[in-house]
């Protein structure tokens, strides 16, 4: 069996390690009006400061051109009375670095190209969000808490809500973000689109065998969750989705990780299909992955129904190489391989296939 997973080069790994600290300065919102009749002077005004804001940054750290400052980012929670109650933490990259209320805005000022947004409740993340190579930008973004997203929306709607709610500062000590390793290790959830649907079965040969992982489990199905293999990046899978890796004969490491890290250790010949379930069920914080081999041979009839009712996927390369993926991916596969230790502890829970794979 291979030992760990393979070496990245040390270059990705400087670049990785630098991309995701947070730089953020804490600067006065514009005062909001008091009544929806200012609400459209409000908007212009609100435009207008921005950019002038954004200027005077630039000014103030000697950049010249305002285009190549920092990203100005207004993260807005609209008042409701369902869920209103609840606070919500905003996290940029690895840091917690302020507060939403219910009707509330925040303001983050982000220093670096790559960014990943999230909320937080508790230590579980939700609402994730993107935000890359956008210098200079004033962006709004909306975070909708019973649907758990945050989506960027037009300037002339963002200013307007942010006229209409209450502007928050930075929290005076930002705190780790507890969900930054759950994301890193599942970077689809930022919607990179790394799940392809145009893909066709794949047969195991003389050469090579066929493991296949079936997500049938029905919660939490709309956010995808990733496993990892000794090479890197393996997969990502919806609920109600599964994928069909080929892979050489002989021993194999699969790692996932959701409030826990579960380990799978399988050993394969050639010629012939592996199942594996990826079974997503309630944590105590968030969902709890389990990677669970399944006999192929003695179960193949719960088999051949998860092949009749789930769809298969793969992996888009492109996606997966393209600008927006890349850097995380590495910095997904760096994380794991500094926490190798890990997985050999009492933390994770580890398994290996035992039966047979079909022919």
């Amino acid at each position: 069996m291979r030992s760990g997973y393979l070496k990245v080069s040390v270059a990705c790994a400087a670049v990785v390690s630098g991309l995701f600290s947070l730089g953020a300065h804490a600067r006065q919102d514009v005062p909001a009006p008091g009544t929806a009749t200012e609400v459209v002077e409000a908007t212009e005004q609100g435009q207008l400061a921005a950019a002038a804001e954004a200027a005077e940054v630039a000014v103030a750290e000697g950049v010249s051109d305002p285009a190549a400052a920092a990203t100005q980012v207004y993260i807005i929670r609209e008042k409701s009375f369902v869920g209103g109650g609840r606070g919500v933490w905003i996290a940029a990259n690895d840091r917690v670095v302020a507060s939403l209320s219910n009707g509330s805005h925040v303001r983050l000022t982000l220093d670096q190209a790559i960014n990943s947004i999230n909320a937080v409740q508790g230590k579980a993340g939700f609402a994730y969000m993107a935000l890359d190579n956008r210098p200079g930008e004033t962006i709004y973004a909306r975070i909708e808490y019973l649907k758990g997203t945050i989506t960027e929306i037009p300037a002339d709607e963002g200013a307007a809500l942010v006229a209409k709610t209450k502007p928050m500062t930075l929290l005076d000590e930002v705190r780790p973000n507890d969900a930054y390793d759950n994301l890193l290790v599942n970077p689809e959830l930022l919607g990179l689109g790394l799940v392809s649907t145009a893909v066709e079965p794949v047969i195991a040969d003389e050469h090579s065998a066929v493991i296949s992982f079936y997500r049938p489990g029905k919660l939490v199905a709309q956010l995808p969750f990733t496993f990892w293999n000794q090479d890197g990046y393996a997969a990502s899978l919806y609920g109600g989705q599964y994928v069909q890796l080929r892979v050489a004969p002989g021993s194999h490491r699969f790692v996932g990780f959701s409030e826990r890290l579960s380990v799978l250790e399988m050993s394969v010949e050639a010629g012939k299909e592996y199942a594996v379930e990826f079974d997503v069920g309630m944590g105590w914080n968030q969902a709890h992955i389990k990677l669970l081999p399944v006999d192929a041979t003695a179960q193949a009839s719960k088999v051949d129904g998860w092949k009749q009712t789930l769809s298969l996927v793969g992996v888009d390369q492109a996606a997966l190489a393209s600008d927006k993926a890349a850097p995380r991916v590495a910095a997904g596969f760096t994380y794991l391989q500094q926490n190798q230790e890990k997985w050999l502890s009492e933390e994770a829970v580890r398994r290996s296939n035992t039966g047979a794979g079909s022919n």
